[in-house]
């Protein structure tokens, strides 16, 4: 909810319209980078042969070279061993790092040690003896380390204002649906006025709109505001004495948003006085527009 001296509303409705048939699939491009395989390219290689088709060495054969053939094997990978040490047959010992650290037992807490703050004791004479104060701040420590601990003072909390005039609207309002060369009514939802100031001044509040559009709000895409129509019915909801008036208090009142209008008004007594009221609009939709959902901005001041 908005409060201020003016306050906009974004209102939207949806236009149905005939829609257009969605276009045909193209064909998917086939790719050119591998074509495909002729059946003589796909066989299965034969027996003995590799996929190449070169003869397959038997395992333990000779290669051409005169080489026994050897299968790869693998290994897991590591840090490299150390070279054996010169003349020794037995490679050489890993590098000392020392000692191994000894398990350390946790410490006993015991008793904790005294606070700086706390009040010592004479145990001969059995009296307190009073905290010196820190230097420079007059406090003992133990008043600083409830100050540090977290402790802040109370905060104050302010009301409203007074002598204010305030007004309210929602943020925004779907009106529905809507049809090419129809009309469409909807409520905007409801509108308060609260006026606290001192005395028994009176107050207008009035509307006004924007043409609703939608897409680039060429002529085709826009309703204009002249197809407006507003009427602010009785009162919802009130508090407070003084007087009341609205602007249009039935439908048959209603008003061409196509300039501002008055929405309502009245007088207040000394007391703070609330109004509230739930607004109509009336929307002559033109034939000759796009279907599609348009906005448009509905703003009422008091003064």
């Amino acid at each position: 909810m908005r409060r201020w001296h003016g306050a906009r509303l974004m209102a939207s409705i949806t236009l149905a319209g005939a829609l257009s048939a969605p276009a045909a699939p193209s064909e998917a491009a086939v790719p050119r980078d591998h074509p495909p395989r002729s059946p003589a390219e796909a066989r299965e290689p034969e027996p003995g042969t590799s996929p190449t088709g070169a003869p397959a060495t038997p395992a333990g054969a000779a290669t051409p070279n005169g080489h026994p053939a050897v299968e790869p094997v693998s290994s897991p990978i590591g840090p490299p061993s150390p070279p054996p040490l010169p003349g020794s047959a037995f490679p050489t010992p890993p590098p000392d790092t020392g000692p191994a650290p000894s398990p350390v037992a946790p410490e006993d807490p015991g008793t904790p040690p005294p606070h700086p703050g706390d009040r010592p004791r004479d145990d001969a004479s059995g009296h307190d003896h009073p905290a010196r104060a820190e230097p420079g701040t007059g406090e003992t420590p133990r008043a600083i380390r409830g100050r540090r601990s977290g402790a802040r003072p109370a905060r104050r909390h302010r009301s409203a204002a007074p002598n204010t005039l305030t007004i309210t609207v929602p943020n925004s309002a779907n009106l529905g649906n809507g049809y090419l060369g129809g009309t469409l009514s909807a409520e905007m939802g409801t509108v308060s006025v609260e006026d606290s100031r001192n005395g028994s001044a009176g107050w207008t509040a009035t509307v006004s709109s924007t043409n609703f559009t939608t897409g680039a709000g060429s002529a085709a895409q826009t309703i204009p505001r002249a197809n407006i129509a507003y009427w602010s019915g009785p009162v919802t909801a009130s508090s407070g004495g003084g007087t009341r008036t609205p602007g249009q208090a039935t439908a048959d009142q209603r008003v061409s948003l196509s300039t501002t209008r008055t929405a309502f008004r009245g007088t207040k007594s000394p007391l703070v006085q609330i109004t509230s009221w739930q607004p109509t609009l009336v929307i002559t939709i033109p034939s000759s527009v796009v279907s599609g959902v348009y906005t448009g901005t509905i703003t009422h001041q008091v003064a």
